[in-house]
């Protein structure tokens, strides 16, 4: 595993502010050329990128729906709401499943690379 960077992104900034001395474990993964890194206990699962059914008249990023054991969970392009460049080479894209409050969405990433370590204070929001 490489060593943490100070300038990762975090994607969830909702847990960068509390408790800026305490470790974090985060999910890393990649959108366009962009590293961004999300609380790993937000992931509920990571998996090979579905699917999706359109959803009418939805923001030009959310990519539509997909039914994941019994639920309909909303799909986010990443890309598309990041205004990101395009994939790495050799991509492989996964569909992150998170939970944001009460809510589980997912969200179509171009690929996922480590669980890294961190110090709250080490994060920065995008």
């Amino acid at each position: 595993m490489s060593p943490v960077r100070p300038t990762l992104k975090a994607a969830d900034p909702a847990p960068v502010s509390a408790n800026l001395g305490a470790g974090v474990q985060l999910c890393s993964f990649h959108v366009g050329g962009v590293d961004y890194v999300i609380d790993l206990m937000r992931v509920e699962e990571i998996l090979q990128a579905p699917a999706v059914t359109p959803v009418h008249r939805a923001p030009r990023y959310v990519e539509g729906v997909v039914e994941l054991r019994g639920a309909i969970v909303p799909v986010v392009d990443l890309r598309k709401r990041l205004s990101a460049g395009p994939p790495r080479p050799r991509s492989k894209p996964k569909l992150l499943v998170v939970r944001v409050g009460r809510r589980r969405i997912g969200l179509r990433v171009d690929g996922v690379t480590e669980v890294v370590r961190a110090f709250r204070q080490d994060i920065k929001p995008t």
